[in-house]
This record gives structure tokens, sequence and C-alpha cells, in this order.
């Protein structure tokens, strides 16, 4: 949860944010990292400011100037707006990234989990990996589908199987399955921190 943008009890927390984005370019290059899954709060908020959405697209631009074969996979969390990460896919595509924001409806109305598989490359363009990329899942993109979608926690579920079965069935031995989701803890308990 990066929270881009986000003010800590009135404190602008842009510079914090700025050196953790070098720290990681350099932990990108260094490690010599092929791929970055980011799961999710990319923005404390649904609507960030100017600066924020700066931030991070002069980070991939940085970033894939500096390593021009890493692959990046964005999910919205519960404090973006998954449609605005979206709505940028050329530009993202332009940093080999790819954003999956909000569950989507196929031809005969039921989740695409098309949408939600997104395949990770190698330099020589082979799929080496499948990343299951589910988005914080809102009750209603996901209820109302079917008798196993009747409320959001077997939503969930259901969802979560199907993803996983349509993986598995795409997968070939030699590749492997990444499942990267932003969501609630269940049994936790609140603090007096954020």
């Amino acid at each position: 949860d990066w929270h881009l943008g986000q003010t800590f009890y009135q404190f602008d927390r842009s510079p914090e944010h700025r050196a953790f984005l070098v720290w990681l370019q350099e932990q990108l290059i260094t490690q010599e990292v092929d791929v970055l899954l980011v799961a999710g709060d990319v923005f404390d908020n649904p609507n960030p400011s100017a600066a924020a959405q700066k931030m991070l697209y002069q980070f991939l631009k940085e970033i894939t100037n500096r390593n021009k074969h890493l692959q990046v996979v964005i999910i919205a969390g519960n404090h973006d707006s998954g449609y605005r990460i979206e709505q940028v896919e050329p530009l993202l595509a332009k940093y080999n990234a790819k954003a999956v924001g909000v569950i989507h409806k196929n031809s005969q109305q039921q989740i695409d989990l098309e949408h939600l598989l997104v395949p990770i490359l190698d330099e020589q363009q082979n799929t080496v990996a499948w990343c299951l990329s589910l988005p914080f899942l809102r009750p209603a993109e996901i209820t109302g589908f079917n008798e196993h979608t009747t409320n959001s926690q077997n939503a969930i579920a259901y969802l979560h199987q199907q993803l996983i079965a349509v993986a598995k069935a795409r997968k070939t031995a030699d590749q492997a399955l990444i499942l990267m989701s932003h969501a609630h803890m269940q049994g936790g308990e609140t603090s007096d921190s954020e």
C-alpha cells in the first residue's frame, strides 16, 4: 500500500513517498527484478492529486528507462478508484505496465475472468507465469450473478475458486501461478493507529 498523495495528520508525506520510490527503483535494478506486483492502494484516495499521479507515472517512466524488460502489474485497492487506474491503460502499456482496477462482465453478463489473468513474460516474450489479479472486490461488482454469489463473502470465495480453476486450466507445467489480491483481513482487531 503506497498511499501516494497521503497527508497524515496534516503532514504531507510526499518527500517520504519520493524517497521510497527512489529506493524501490534501486532495488529493482540491483536485484535484477523481472516483475513488480503492486497490490493496491497505490493512491491514498479515489481522486488523487495531479502531483500524486505524476509521482507514479514518473516512477514508471524512470524504472522502465533503466530496465526495459521490467513488467509491472497493478491492482486497485479500497483507497483507489479502479476505473481511474484502468483508464490510463494506453499510458501504462507504454511502460510495460498493466492495471486491473475493477471487475468486468463478459457478453454473457458473467464475471470476465480473462480480464483478471495477466501473463508474466520473460525477455523473449514467453509466458513464464500467470498473475491472478484481484482488485479490491466491492459487493456491487461481484454479487447477484448466480446462487454462489448471493452475498459478498460467498461471492469472494466463489470468484477466487473460479479464477484459480481457469488459471490452472490455462497454465502449462513450467508456468507458475501468482495470486495477488487486495482484501480486508478477517478476524483482525482495530487499534488507535490508522
